[in-house]
């Protein structure tokens, strides 16, 4: 047995007996009071799978108040414990729909037992209020529309397309005769054939109904439309069925073209998804790999088969540190959108940067589901961006080069000029003029390394 229990119990003997049959019968204990305040903050913290609260309970809010704002935000079974209730209490206590009663001094077993049914009736509940709260969405949220009606042929339920065609909100159909709310007319007589369906439901079977009717909704709209109606029966014997009412439904055949396109949308996005360029991963919530497009393959050199059901750390370089997926993971559990920037590891280990946007996918209930991950393979580009921002810091020196050689040689021409006219003061073969000499020749091949700094500058004049 398992299960979290809080114990609202003013006689602290009880509560201690209590607690120690439940812990030495393999269930943990939320919390024990004796207040019903107490009791609201504690359920608030711990979410406890069941409450078993004192029905004589002192204090405010009483046992029945405290289960009432208990139940407003934890549907969890209750059960009361009492040694003696009047009927008042009792009454009371019965709008709060508790799973049952123990009445003091209980042994063991008794409290065991009411608990263990309680506990698995109250899952068998939720099982049977959620299978009806699927179905009775399935049915709402269709592109068919859907009325049923009871073995009177009165409106028990119409759903929301239902409303759309036949231009009845269902408050409005609801205990109404069928007749009155869908009417059938004949495409070519436009007589009403709803004796028609009427034949079908006497004879019990599921019938449907040619193409070629038409729908008079409430404000005398004409809509073609094809439709199928059903028999609700009850099984009462093994040979005799009794119909208990009757199932509707149709759907608008003008929209047809409209629901063929709208197919054949998805089935192009499907195509886009598989021919994008950008490989695209769906993980469960724990990170491991549903579903990889082909561009996916292409990049990283897995093949589908390889990833499904592995991790997606698999393509971890080790180039980012673990606070980084730390942080990551983070953002993307608080149902957040992470973008940024990945180097992962290919098949073959080597390494490829990549552009990533991690988007959590939610169920109805806002929970995550799943995972999807677009990443834009940018190791072209980043090798790119290396090569401009090496060809930029060159030709910023090249700039400064040239500018510095423009200055120096400048100063060349005049070393040069005054030191040839220097020569020319001096004898041949005068000491004095072999060294102007040298100077001129050191000045000339300064000039020409001046000219081929120019010339790689791309500044020479």
């Amino acid at each position: 047995m398992d299960g979290n229990i809080l114990i609202v119990e003013d006689e602290y003997v009880v509560a201690e007996d209590v607690k120690n049959i439940l812990e030495s019968n393999g269930f943990s204990v939320a919390g024990i009071t004796p207040s019903g305040e107490e009791a609201l903050e504690i359920a608030k913290v711990s979410y406890p799978d069941m409450l078993l609260i004192d029905i004589n309970l002192r204090g405010r809010p009483d046992s029945i108040e405290a289960v009432k704002r208990i139940r407003a935000f934890l549907d969890i079974p209750v059960i009361y414990i009492t040694e003696y209730a009047d009927d008042i209490k009792l009454k009371h206590a019965k709008i709060t729909k508790p799973y049952g009663y123990i009445v003091k001094p209980f042994k063991e077993k008794e409290l065991l037992s009411n608990i263990e049914i309680s506990l698995y009736q109250h899952e068998a509940d939720r099982k049977i209020k959620e299978r009806e709260r699927q179905l009775y969405n399935i049915l709402a949220c269709i592109d068919d529309a859907v009325i049923a009606a009871d073995s009177s042929e009165i409106i028990t339920f119409m759903n929301y397309t239902a409303e759309q065609l036949t231009g009845w909100k269902q408050e409005d159909a609801l205990e109404k005769d069928l007749k009155e709310v869908f009417k059938l007319a004949d495409r070519q007589e436009q007589h009403l054939v709803f004796d028609r369906i009427d034949r079908v439901i006497r004879k019990g079977k599921t019938g449907k109904l040619s193409n070629n009717r038409v729908l008079i909704t409430r404000n005398e709209k004409k809509v073609p439309i094809e439709l199928n109606t059903t028999t609700v029966k009850d099984k009462t014997g093994i040979s005799k069925e009794i119909p208990q009412g009757t199932v509707l439904v149709f759907r608008d055949i003008s929209e047809r073209k409209r629901i063929r396109q709208s197919k054949d949308e998805r089935l192009s996005l499907t195509a886009a998804v598989e021919s994008v360029t950008s490989s695209i991963i769906i993980t469960d919530i724990n990170g491991n790999i549903q579903y990889v497009n082909p561009a996916f393959e292409r990049i990283t050199g897995y093949t589908r088969k390889e990833v499904i059901g592995r991790n997606s750390n698999i393509l971890n370089s080790d180039k980012q540190s673990k606070a980084f997926y730390r942080n990551m993971w983070d953002r993307l559990i608080n149902g957040k959108i992470w973008e940024g920037h990945l180097i992962n590891r290919k098949k073959d280990g080597t390494f490829y940067e990549l552009d990533a946007t991690i988007s959590p996918v939610t169920n109805k209930s806002g929970k995550i589901v799943s995972y999807v991950s677009v990443r834009h393979d940018i190791t072209k580009e980043v090798l790119l961006e290396k090569q401009l921002r090496q060809a930029q810091k060159m030709e910023a020196i090249g700039t400064l080069a040239g500018g510095i050689a423009h200055d120096f040689n400048n100063i060349l021409g005049i070393i040069l000029g005054y030191t040839e006219m220097a020569i020319f003061d001096y004898p041949e073969e005068n000491e004095m003029q072999n060294r102007l000499k040298e100077v001129f020749k050191a000045a000339c091949r300064a000039k020409n390394l001046v000219r081929q700094i120019l010339t790689f500058s791309r500044q020479e004049e």
